[in-house]
Parts: structure tokens; C-alpha cells; sequence
């Protein structure tokens, strides 16, 4: 299995969990004091780090990328 000897029904449900994770990660940053230049870079980390993975999910567009606010 690996160096860390998960059993493979173990590691599919951390990755899942990972997985669903993500675009919470999102939601947090944008709401997040940070600038909007370090929301960005940080958005950017999440999906680099998640593709790294395997488990990328693009990021859902707000509202108000979609002109709606």
C-alpha cells in the first residue's frame, strides 16, 4: 500500500474527505481580511496543492464573477 500501510478503503476516505474539503477552503479565504492580491495566491496554492494530490476540483465561480452582485 504505501510507507504509511493505510489499508486502501482508509486512504479512499481521506482523499474523499480532502476532496469535499476544498471548496470550503475556498469559502474561508474569500471571506478572509487578507488583501485580494493574497486571496488570489492563496486560491492559486489550494488548487496547485490539491492537483499535486489528485484530488482538484476547480474552484466554483461567486456570485459576482457571474455580474448577479
Amino acid at each position: 500500500m504505501g510507507r504509511f500501510e493505510i489499508d486502501q478503503k482508509a486512504f479512499d476516505n481521506i482523499f474523499q474527505r480532502l476532496k469535499k474539503a476544498i471548496p470550503k477552503w475556498h469559502e474561508f479565504v474569500e471571506i478572509s481580511f487578507l488583501p485580494d492580491e493574497m486571496k488570489e495566491a492563496y486560491q492559486v496554492m489550494i488548487d496547485k496543492k490539491a492537483k499535486q494530490i489528485g484530488v482538484f476540483q476547480p474552484m466554483p465561480k461567486s456570485d459576482s464573477e457571474y455580474g448577479i452582485f
